[in-house]
């Protein structure tokens, strides 16, 4: 296992498998034998998302709602800052932000104390559909906000619960994690994790320094199994859904945008997104969008 102390990031815009990935990691760093572990993930990787306002306001020493955006956005680094520096081991820190820089141009993800990153991305198309069940929203209300420079979440920034966390558009999103030179940022695909899931989850747990038998690491990626997932929602409930008549684990499927999605609303996607899009596998170069991705595609920065 890995034994610095700092924190490792692991970003994505929402609906990305962001969650799967880390239902795995605690799944192995607790070394568990069922799903009982996952409303309690927090403790096993060392701390909430980094959205938590309670955590926020904890590790500031103030209500955090009482600071505008641009206050509460200087004081963010110097939160994570310390709470580098005050872990004793390596945290596991679950983040939507894009990774942007405030306006004395310093990065809201400051470099000190960070180990590195896992950035999850997903096609957009399957994005749109599953945000639009997760905010139980229209999906060209979906579509239109992933298009959206300005995008923010949650949409009342006063939320008790989390803090504003800006994610811009979805390819300004996966363009600025990209961009992260300074922090060394592993890219996986959420297309990767479903049809070659031991070989992904590898890829990430090597990145991470976690040694793992193969036999351990498949039964971590068996037991996460949507199926499993869905029925375990199902008996205890899943603490992280938005809405609490809600369905955290709907599918969790690839390509659920063929049944879905208009011709029209595939054509705004790709209009919107097609740079990106294409740079990660997901249109061909003829700018048709490609389907059953068998063949992964990751990359470190």
């Amino acid at each position: 296992m890995r034994s610095s102390r700092g924190i490792i990031w692991l970003s994505s815009y929402p609906k990305s498998g962001n969650t799967w990935f880390r239902i795995v990691l605690s799944h192995l760093l607790n070394q568990s034998t069922s799903l009982d572990y996952i409303n309690d993930m927090d403790s096993i990787l060392g701390s909430p998302m980094v959205a938590n306002r309670s955590w926020m306001n904890q590790s500031l020493g103030i209500e955090s709602n009482l600071l505008n955006q641009e206050e509460l956005n200087q004081l963010r680094p110097i939160a994570y800052t310390k709470h580098a520096k005050d872990v004793q081991r390596t945290t596991y820190i679950k983040i939507h932000d894009a990774y942007t820089y405030n306006s004395d141009n310093k990065p809201l993800i400051p470099d000190e104390g960070c180990l590195g990153a896992v950035y999850f991305i997903r096609n957009p198309l399957d994005v749109a559909v599953s945000l639009s069940h997760h905010a139980k929203c229209p999906i060209d209300w979906s579509i239109h906000m992933m298009a959206n420079e300005g995008f923010s979440v949650p949409l009342d920034v006063n939320n008790e619960k989390q803090i504003n966390q800006k994610l811009l558009s979805w390819s300004s999103h996966v363009k600025s994690w990209a961009a992260a030179s300074s922090i060394k940022v592993l890219f996986l695909r959420y297309e990767d994790m479903f049809f070659n899931p031991f070989d992904t989850f590898k890829q990430g747990m090597d990145f991470l320094n976690i040694q793992v038998s193969p036999e351990m690491l498949q039964q971590a990626i068996e037991d996460a199994s949507f199926d499993k997932l869905q029925a375990f929602e199902e008996r205890f409930d899943f603490k992280e859904k938005a809405q609490p008549d809600g369905r955290f684990f709907r599918k969790g499927v690839v390509d659920d945008w063929k049944t879905t999605l208009t011709e029209e609303q595939v054509k705004r996607i790709i209009r919107d997104h097609g740079e990106i899009m294409h740079a990660y596998g997901y249109l061909d170069d003829s700018g048709k969008p490609v389907m059953n991705i068998m063949k992964g595609y990751s990359n470190e920065q």
